[in-house]
């Protein structure tokens, strides 16, 4: 009896070494501890994505920090990332146009692709759209209202993936909210430091008109209506005129946007006025979270506006 006690012992020793990297010798837990393989067009997504799902997920942004979504292209790494994934989420609205084609040509058909501002406002978040071609602007996430409807889509989503983890989710849900309250609270406080007639936004191209709306300012003029476009006579034109006429202080830039930084430093060179930098698509420096993001535009408005 006792030799056979100790074979069984060795058997056991043998077994329990030969699965260790997935299971627990003693342990009397099923769950493998696999998390969903969630991929997002923009680190900005991937940072929703973290604060719902929380250790429930593994996130990968396709599109990295600094990186223009419009004009970002992809490597054979991303569509391997793509192909693995349980869900993909992006923002959509033409933002990623030549990503999302590329996600919809290597997705696994059984796996969704979730077009975050195209659902929040198919639930009743009111879009902007633009001057020239009638095209929805897609930055709806600098309005953060915005960004509690992408929360709940979100949560929706992965609830459904994984059974089970509902209030999980939604705790997670509800704790990110608070953040991004008090983001916004911070947003709204350094806003208000800025005299009504100072309250113009002069921009690279067409991405702050969500942000404009919620704080109660306005976009005098951009370079261009979206990035790698051409800025056209009237652009540069109407630039130069609102920032003499309307006394702009300081004028924003974007690190992510390339030549129509030219045109907007030399027509704040020709004025006379500051050069400041707002984040619309990408994070930069310091900025790691979307609140980060928030409060980063929130010190610079009133920094380069106020007074």
């Amino acid at each position: 009896m006792k030799l056979r006690t100790i074979a069984i012992g060795f058997f056991a020793l043998l077994l329990c070494t030969a699965i260790l990297t997935t299971v627990a010798c003693g342990g009397g837990d099923d769950d493998s501890g696999e998390r969903l393989r969630v991929v997002t067009t923009l680190e900005l997504a991937a940072d929703f994505v973290r604060g719902v799902g929380g250790d429930e997920v593994e996130v990968s942004a396709l599109i990295p920090a600094g990186a223009d979504p419009h004009t970002f292209e992809l490597s054979p790494g991303d569509v391997a990332l793509i192909s693995q994934a349980d869900i993909v989420f992006a923002n959509g609205f033409n933002l990623e146009t030549a990503t999302i084609a590329l996600i919809e040509a290597n997705i696994r058909s059984n796996v969704s692709l979730v077009k975050l501002a195209e659902e929040a406002a198919a639930r009743g978040f009111e879009t902007i759209v633009g001057d020239e071609g009638g095209d929805t602007n897609p930055h709806l996430w600098l309005d953060p209202r915005a960004v509690h409807f992408y929360g709940g889509i979100i949560e929706e989503r992965l609830a459904e993936l994984v059974p089970g983890k509902e209030d999980k989710f939604k705790e997670n849900r509800l704790d990110y909210a608070r953040e991004l309250n008090d983001a916004t609270a911070y947003l709204a406080q350094k806003a208000a430091e800025v005299a009504l007639g100072r309250r113009v936004l002069v921009t690279t191209h067409d991405a702050f008109p969500y942000l404009a709306r919620a704080i109660d300012f306005e976009v005098g003029a951009v370079v261009a209506t979206g990035p790698g476009q051409e800025p056209s006579p009237r652009a540069v034109a109407d630039l130069t005129q609102v920032i003499e006429d309307r006394q702009v202080p300081a004028v924003f830039r974007e690190p992510q946007v390339g030549p129509e930084t030219d045109v907007l430093e030399q027509a704040a060179a020709d004025a006379g006025v500051e050069v400041c930098v707002l984040l619309s698509d990408a994070f930069m420096g310091d900025v790691e979270s979307y609140t980060d993001l928030v409060r980063h535009n929130a010190d610079e408005l009133a920094r380069c506006l106020g007074g």
